[in-house]
């Protein structure tokens, strides 16, 4: 039952996902704001966190549960999944980014995650619902594979091309 929950959010999340074209408001103490229609995020950098290796951010994302949050749409939903997880790496000592896309012919966008990894480079990642890895390329469509279980794979029934890619510190 869990599974087809998730699987109807992650179908229905891009749709009603808030994330789209994000504007770099300013630092607050120690935070980052990013203001999209009317809302913000904020970023909590952590300038002694390193770039890791691909094992350490596998253990980090094994050991992490920002997935197991509850999506509570135009609340929490993928930008409040990205946000935590990259306050979570960065409080683990480890670099994280925030990441958002905008696709062709769509007027919402996606939040996610990248890790800049020592030995593997820029790996992109979502943990919401289910750690996944994320195919991202400009013209090609929003594909999510399994960190954990390789056989999960999902793919949007109505094609999601990335239109622009947009990542931050």
């Amino acid at each position: 039952m869990k599974l087809k929950i998730f699987l109807l959010l992650l179908i229905l999340s891009p749709s009603i996902c808030t994330a789209n074209e994000y504007n770099f408001i300013g630092l607050h103490n120690t935070r980052t704001e990013l203001q999209y229609n009317n809302s913000s995020v904020f970023l909590e950098p952590n300038q002694s966190a390193k770039v890791v290796s691909y094992d350490e951010v596998l253990s980090f994302l094994k050991n992490d549960t920002t997935e197991n949050n509850k999506y509570v749409p135009n609340k929490y939903d993928c930008d409040g999944f990205a946000s935590t997880l990259y306050n979570n790496a960065g409080n683990a000592g480890i670099k994280c980014k925030y990441v958002t896309v905008s696709y062709n012919n769509r007027s919402i966008g996606h939040a996610f995650n990248a890790f800049n990894t020592l030995d593997r480079g820029l790996i992109f990642v979502q943990s919401q619902g289910y750690d996944s890895f994320v195919n991202v390329s400009i013209g090609k469509e929003f594909v999510l594979h399994g960190v954990f279980n390789e056989s999960y794979s999902f793919v949007f029934m109505e094609p999601h091309v990335i239109k622009s890619v947009n990542i931050y510190s």
